[in-house]
């Protein structure tokens, strides 16, 4: 074997499988055993309720609940339960990261465990669950939020005495619901970008999949005819093209999550502006009422 053969080996094994720092095994075992933590934690959540009775698992473990308003009868807000949704978003977060910690630290001890093509798909989707987690525990405070409100309305609208009165006018007149937007818009709202987001982790999870493979593949027919004497041109080729689309679907990836979480963040934003508006408009309305 020539030194001009020999160099392109080691140049293909240094970008196939490349050298990382001391102390990320450690970082690994780190990170690891917070996970867990959080992960007996999130169990010990949702064991409480089981063994507390029925009316502890009524209160606690229940996923949607419907809501309807004066006028809207047919369809329902649907109100997740946010705690809820940010404890099993954590169980189920911790359990893909183990996952991927696991492969990760079993590639840094074995090269050959490194050409694993599930363990960037672990990767590429470990972040849907907090998604889930953040945005449905962010509209159940949306909901919550509006029930208090319009409780506060009425309470600075109405004496104590014309409080308990049965001939009060009710709170839940329709006409003061007009406000509120569709159930199908919020239901779609509330539901939809989780779900597409967590569909569209799963496509880049699998394209990940596909383009580790290809890269793999492309580095052992370069490295077959580098060790044949063949000339190694079209399998470079082939293999920097595998290696280039590999990034390049990281990148999108990323690319995608970013997007996403900034549609969060944007939704997140006008929503708390929304409620300090409100909540600004309700103290002036209370004090010149006063």
């Amino acid at each position: 074997m020539s030194l001009e053969t020999q160099a392109i080996i080691d140049g293909l094994n240094a970008y196939q499988y490349p050298s990382v720092y001391p102390y990320v095994q450690r970082i690994l075992i780190a990170s690891s055993a917070i996970y867990f933590f959080v992960l007996i934690l999130c169990i010990s959540i949702l064991a409480i309720p089981l063994f507390r009775g029925v009316q502890a698992r009524r209160k606690h473990l229940w996923f949607w609940r419907k809501q309807y308003l004066p006028g809207r009868t047919n369809i329902p807000y649907l109100v997740p339960n946010g705690g809820l949704a940010v404890v099993i978003s954590q169980l189920f977060g911790c359990i893909i990261f183990e996952i991927y910690i696991l492969l990760s630290y079993r590639a840094l001890q074995s090269p050959e465990f490194s050409r694993s093509h599930y363990q960037y798909f672990w990767l590429t989707i470990s972040y849907a669950p907090g998604y889930f987690g953040f945005w449905y525990s962010g509209f159940s405070a949306l909901y919550i939020w509006c029930a208090s409100f319009a409780l506060l309305v009425f309470c600075c609208k109405t004496n104590m005495k014309s409080l308990f009165s049965p001939s009060r006018a009710g709170s839940h007149h329709p006409n003061k619901q007009r406000h509120m937007p569709h159930p199908i818009i919020m239901n779609t709202i509330c539901i939809g970008p989780p779900i597409f987001t967590a569909l569209g982790a799963i496509g880049w999870g699998i394209a990940s999949v596909v383009t580790a493979r290809e890269k793999n593949m492309a580095y052992d027919a370069v490295l077959a005819q580098l060790l044949n004497g063949s000339d190694p041109t079209s399998g470079l080729q082939r293999y920097a093209v595998a290696g280039n689309r590999f990034i390049g679907q990281f990148r999108w990836a990323s690319f995608c999550w970013t997007i996403a979480a900034f549609f969060a963040v944007v939704v997140c934003t006008l929503t708390l502006s929304f409620i300090f508006f409100l909540d600004m408009l309700l103290l002036n309305n209370c004090h010149s009422d006063a």
